[in-house]
């Protein structure tokens, strides 16, 4: 290959690439003030793939809590079924929402009661964005968002 190919297509590649990955951003992180002595919450927030490919939401971690799962509700004959995704699909240019009734982050095993007014963090895995750490707003114990 002689230099000029291969310089061209160093800067064709250097061009392609950030277009071509995978950008998330993750907005309106917030959470419940949880009620009494609950050990679990939910965690909602939007995340926003600004890039030109895919990505997989594939896990989370916290401080707060002694694990965390993606979790969905989902109706079925009429009954709301709470369970544990594997992995979250964000199309490329796509959003995709957590929110009260749907998807959502399930803290379980909290290591202290989440106060209104409180902020926790939240780490998110992807199958090829790099973790995003988020800050999470506590709000009232019946928000319905932020």
């Amino acid at each position: 290959m002689s230099r000029v190919t291969m310089l061209a297509a160093l800067a064709l590649a250097m061009l392609v690439s950030p277009s071509a990955a995978a950008t998330i951003q993750v907005t309106d992180a917030w959470a419940r003030a949880t009620p009494g002595t609950s050990t679990n919450a939910a965690v909602y927030f939007t995340l926003t793939n600004t890039g030109g490919a895919p990505d997989k939401l594939v896990s989370a971690e916290s401080a707060a809590a002694g694990m965390c799962e993606l979790h969905e509700t989902t109706t079925m004959s009429g009954m709301m079924h709470m369970g544990a995704s594997k992995a979250v699909d964000i199309p490329a240019g796509g959003k995709v929402m957590f929110a009260p009734n749907g998807r959502h982050l399930m803290l379980m095993g909290l290591k202290k009661p989440l106060r209104e007014g409180e902020e926790i963090s939240v780490t998110l895995h992807f199958t090829k964005a790099r973790p995003i750490s988020a800050k999470v707003s506590v709000l009232d114990v019946a928000a319905m968002g932020p």
